[in-house]
């Protein structure tokens, strides 16, 4: 898998860096399980309303449109696909993903284009720049 850092260095945020650490350690190692082998996994932030927002993007099996809002819940495993069923996890990454960008003020959301892609899109609160 090839892994695309499109993160600019400066970026600075107003929040927990454990929890931080984990919102990326959950999408980048889901982008990687659930990935294409030989396909892209890219990184990218932009700055946005006193907010950073962040993509995790891979290219693989993607997630259907009935099940993107449900893959945020407690406990929830994509069990559709064979190669999904091979993976290890709780079901538990997102929904702690999800309450780590929220508990910051931030909103995470999904787009997906199934056997194509899933961009998982994340926001936290950048740091003030300071005033001279």
């Amino acid at each position: 898998m090839r892994v695309e850092n499109g993160i600019p260095d400066q970026v600075v945020l107003r929040a927990d860096l454990n929890m931080t650490r984990e919102v990326f350690e959950n999408l980048i190692s889901n982008g990687i399980k659930y990935g294409r082998d030989g396909g892209a996994l890219a990184l990218r932030a932009q700055a946005r309303d006193g907010f950073v927002e962040f993509a995790v993007r891979n290219e693989g099996t993607g997630i259907p449109p009935d099940k993107q809002k449900v893959i945020f819940e407690k406990f929830t495993r994509l069990e559709d696909d064979q190669a999904i069923r091979r993976q290890k996890g709780t079901g538990l990454g997102l929904f702690i993903t999800r309450h780590i960008v929220e508990a910051h003020g931030g909103r995470i959301e999904v787009e997906s284009r199934p056997q194509g892609w899933v961009e998982f899109r994340f926001t936290l609160p950048a740091y003030p720049e300071e005033k001279a």
